[in-house]
């Protein structure tokens, strides 16, 4: 009962929780700091996240609404990024820094065949 009692409440600090719960916390704080474990290693609130981000991962077709945590949080620096042209490269998003790169890389290389171009010299 006190842990039914304790589910509802999210707001209670460690030293406020049921054993069962305070438990669970304990092993999402060790899991969160190490970025190695394997799924199978994860805590459950870990691994629910990084499945949900796989099966995510595979639907490009999924509404912002729709993306887990860590695909819509790229996508929403991505779009942030897309509306500043100023950013240096090391303030780019993933996605625009990585296609910056793949740019400059194609630019330095003229024998590059149009099919090995960035999208940005073949357009």
């Amino acid at each position: 009962m006190r842990h039914l009692r304790r589910k509802t409440n999210a707001t209670f600090a460690l030293q406020d929780k049921c054993d069962i719960c305070a438990a669970r916390q304990m092993r999402h704080l060790r899991c969160k700091t190490n970025v190695t474990f394997a799924l199978q290693d994860k805590c459950d609130i870990c691994a629910a996240r990084q499945m949900r981000h796989l099966r995510c991962k595979t639907n490009e077709t999924f509404a912002l609404q729709d993306k887990c945590d860590i695909c819509a949080a790229r996508q929403m620096r991505h779009l942030r990024c897309k509306t500043n042209e100023t950013f240096a490269l090391q303030d780019k998003c993933d996605i625009c820094a990585a296609r910056q790169m793949r740019h400059l890389r194609s630019k330095i290389n003229a024998t590059f065949a149009p099919q090995d171009k960035c999208d940005i010299l073949t357009t």
